[in-house]
């Protein structure tokens, strides 16, 4: 196969990850109101697409083939359930909805895994999480049971901030295992033979706090008050300026030590003390 005959492959670059947001906060207009109802209609078809055939316009058909997480397995039984729901045990089907959902979002708050997850955690096992609240989201919001869609209106903001906790760590981890290495390599470099080969820095994160935050919600007030906005790893100095010692993660002084001298940082901790 000729692949260099191929378009790139664009959802591997890192401006596909880029948000866009809207200039003002959504407004509906009348004209588009059958438009949403009929959109709602066919949301919920995607959940009984899932339940017949195994795969939905967001689930592959192949997402699960091979590792089926409890969390999936929950959802899809629970689902399967609530379109074979009877006036009689609709209510019992919702409370069982409600457990499942209530457990995972205890998980994601208290950034805890269990059963297989602790042994297998990672973005496969977290997606499989986020796609179960998911559908149960769906499920609560357009029943039309006002319980059920209260419940899930008191919880979009936390499946929302517990994806974006999930989407900066796995991002965090990346940049800074890229800056250690380059930090390393640099160092011994410099050490062998007196200078280093330059490959490029990237940005991270050097507010103190983010990167030991043990849940979604402490991550998600630590970065709305963010003292120290992510920094250019080539570009510390700016830190010896215009934070605290107190501030920075301590990931960082070891690279303004390389980058600027002890003596400096020295005087720089001495300020604050």
């Amino acid at each position: 196969m000729d692949t260099y005959l191929h378009p790139p492959a664009w959802f591997l670059l890192p401006e596909s990850w880029v948000i866009a947001h809207q200039p003002a906060p959504y407004q509906q207009s009348g004209s588009l109101n059958g438009g949403l109802l009929d959109s709602t209609e066919s949301i919920l078809s995607w959940l009984q697409q899932w339940v017949n055939d195994c795969s939905c316009p967001f689930i592959h058909a192949h997402l699960y083939k091979d590792d089926l997480p409890s969390c999936i397995q929950n959802a899809f039984t629970a689902t399967a359930a609530y379109f074979t729901k009877t006036a009689a045990n609709k209510g019992l089907i919702l409370r069982i909805i409600e457990g499942h959902c209530n457990k995972l979002l205890d998980q994601l708050e208290d950034g805890l895994d269990v059963t297989e997850d602790t042994i297998a955690s990672g973005t496969f096992n977290h997606l499989a999480r986020t796609q179960a609240l998911l559908i149960y989201q769906i499920i609560r919001l357009f029943d039309g049971d006002i319980r059920s869609r209260a419940q899930a209106e008191n919880n979009m903001d936390l499946l929302f901030v517990a994806a974006l906790w999930h989407a900066w760590y796995v991002a965090e981890s990346i940049r800074r295992t890229y800056v250690a290495i380059i930090f390393v390599q640099g160092m011994y470099q410099t050490l062998k033979q007196g200078w280093a080969f330059c490959p490029g820095g990237v940005s991270f994160t050097v507010t103190n706090g983010l990167w030991d935050s043990p849940s979604a919600h402490t991550w998600w007030e630590l970065f709305l008050r963010d003292t120290a906005p992510p920094a250019q790893s080539l570009q510390l100095e700016r830190l010896l300026h215009e934070n605290q010692p107190a501030e920075v993660d301590t990931f960082v002084q070891p690279l303004l030590v390389a980058s600027y001298g002890h003596e400096r940082v020295d005087q720089w901790i001495a300020q604050q003390a």
